[in-house]
């Protein structure tokens, strides 16, 4: 199994995905650490790709969290902070 690392896989993206039609198998790595694996897509695997739920919102509808709204200063919390240490 080969490896590639982000800038290679992006500058190279055509090349790795022919290779992966031939079957090849790859690593990707964000600096030396492994994050994803690109395997090909075998026609007698079960994967099943399904559309959301018909009565699931649309993504530019989903109620976001309130924000917490509190009476501080944060730049002046900061300041104070950086003249206690010195």
């Amino acid at each position: 199994m080969k490896s590639v690392k982000i800038a290679e896989l992006k500058s190279q993206l055509s090349r790795h995905l022919r290779d992966v039609q031939r079957g090849e198998t790859f690593v990707v790595l964000d600096r030396d650490t492994p994050i994803a694996q690109i395997i090909p897509i075998d026609a007698g695997d079960d994967l099943t790709i399904t559309a959301p739920a018909s009565d699931a919102p649309p993504v530019g509808r989903l109620k976001l969290p309130v924000p917490p709204r509190i009476a501080v200063d944060v730049v002046e919390l900061l300041l104070a902070d950086r003249r206690s240490r010195g």
